[in-house]
Order: C-alpha cells, then structure tokens, then sequence
C-alpha cells in the first residue's frame, strides 16, 4: 500500500471529501496552455520533469535538503532481486550518468540534453518501485536506454517556462519530503518539495483544474506533516498547500485554515491513525 492506494479506498475518499472542502479554484483564474506536450509520453515526461524542477530548486537554492534517495535509485536496488533483474546493469549506467549530469548541472546550471535525458531516464525507473499497486495506468518501459527527443524537447520547453523567484527563498527547503515513520502509516509517501511553510505538489498535466484526487493528495501529505510534527517539534510546520502547473507556469497556493476545520480535525485525525492502521499487513 502506499498513499495513493490508500486514498483510493472507497471509505476513505468518503472521508475526505466529508472532511475536507474543496477551496475556491476561482473559475475567473483562467490560464492557457504554454507548453503543449509532444508526444504521447505524458506520464514520463511528468516524472522526468519532477525530477528536473528539484534539480532547478537545489541549484537555485543551495541550502535546501534532499530529505530521501531518489525513486531511482531505490529501483536500481530493487532491480536486482526482482524479475527484472535483466535490467539491473543498464538502470546502474543510467543513474550513474543521471548523477554526473547532476553535479554538473548543479555547479554550471546549464540545462544541457545530456541533463534533460537523463530525467528521462530516471522517469523510466521510477515505476519498477512505484508499480500498479500505486497507480494501475502506471506504465513500464523496459526499454531503459531509448529517449524520444521530442521529450528532452518537451522537457526544456517546460523548464524554461519557470519564473525561478517562485521558487527563491531564505527559508528552509525540502526537496522530495517524506515524514519520516509516520509515512509508513500508509506504506510510503513521498512529496514533491516545500518551501518554509508551503508544501507543493507538481502537475505536469494538460487540464488547469483541481480535481478531487489531487487535492486529497495534499490532504493525506499535511495529515502525515502534522502527524511527523507531532513526534517531531522541529518539522517544519505546512501553513499553504500549492500545485505547480507545469504546462500553465502557475503556482497554485491556497491556505491550509480554508479547508481544515479545526472542530473535527483532532478526530479525522484520530480516524486516519486507526483507518491507515487496519489496512497494514499483519506480519
């Protein structure tokens, strides 16, 4: 299990929707598409990018902390004992060069194609972790060393579109976020970044809305922030709640006091511990 599958029980989106409103994505915020996709490589393509906008965010903020491994690299680890162990050398060479091109970018931040395959490449290997248990339209490519250049063009038209003050700033910065054991409450959660006290999830999709699953998404994140916060004072604290749009160059931020109800939170709260518990194998 992890969160995404956790979120997709029938009581539990139940309760969120019950719990949490929906805030007011204002219909006049209208935006249009600057970036249109290439190919139909979308999936891929958001994985590469969330990969390549935190690479951004650390050359552009060097004190900010990459909390956990990359997926990559965990299936890299995993490739080895699992049926795809044929692949185990060839995801070795490609994260080995995904490094490189890392550190090289971080001390030039030149966004060169040899950068922008490689998130490519990484986007490949996330699925051998994430698999179908999390998303069943999650596609594998055993193909590990083809990448269409369309995509690495995709990919630098996307990153080009960034307004890198955005993303600037003083305050604390985690790259990759996962809250420690109380993620394992859920099998596993891992965000995109925070910045001080807003937490972001990044969407590499065609549609500038907010849907239900997206939102209860950031919900099940800043329920386990506030759970991590509870054992560990020093976490920071998530005040804002924001989506990325990639393809619009649109951060959406709205406040946390707009959807939570301070009445029924200690409760949910209460339920989620309990509800995440049950679903956990019994060892």
């Amino acid at each position: 299990m992890s969160l995404s599958s956790f979120l997709e029980e029938k009581d539990v989106k139940e309760r969120f929707k019950e719990e949490f409103p929906l805030p007011n994505f204002k219909a006049q915020i209208k935006r249009e598409m600057l970036v249109q996709p290439l190919t139909d490589n979308r999936q891929l393509v958001g994985i590469a990018f969330d990969y390549l906008l935190r690479f951004y965010i650390k050359y552009l903020n060097p004190h900010a902390t990459e909390q956990n491994q990359w997926i990559a690299e965990i299936a890299v680890a995993r490739l080895k004992q699992s049926k795809f162990h044929h692949l185990y050398k060839q995801a070795c060479v490609n994260l080995n060069q995904a490094k490189e091109n890392y550190t090289a970018f971080q001390n030039t931040g030149q966004f060169t194609d040899d950068l922008l395959k490689s998130t490519l490449l990484l986007g490949k290997l996330d699925p051998f972790v994430r698999g179908r248990a999390i998303d069943k339209n999650l596609q594998i490519d055993e193909n590990l060393q083809f990448v269409d250049n369309s995509d690495v063009q995709d990919l630098r038209r996307l990153i080009e579109l960034v307004e890198p003050t955005i993303f600037q700033s003083e305050k604390p910065i985690i790259l990759n976020p996962t809250w420690g054991k109380d993620s394992l409450l859920v099998g596993g959660a891992d965000g995109d970044l925070i910045i001080g006290d807003l937490l972001v999830d990044i969407k590499t999709i065609k549609d500038f809305t907010l849907v239900r699953k997206t939102f209860n998404q950031l919900m099940g994140y800043y329920t386990l922030s506030m759970l991590n916060q509870a054992r560990e004072p020093s976490v920071l604290e998530v005040l804002r709640l924001g989506i990325y749009f990639s393809r619009f160059g649109f951060l959406y931020e709205f406040n946390v006091s707009e959807v939570v109800n301070p009445k029924t939170w200690t409760q949910f709260v209460e339920w989620f511990f309990k509800r995440a518990l049950s679903n956990r194998p019994v060892t």
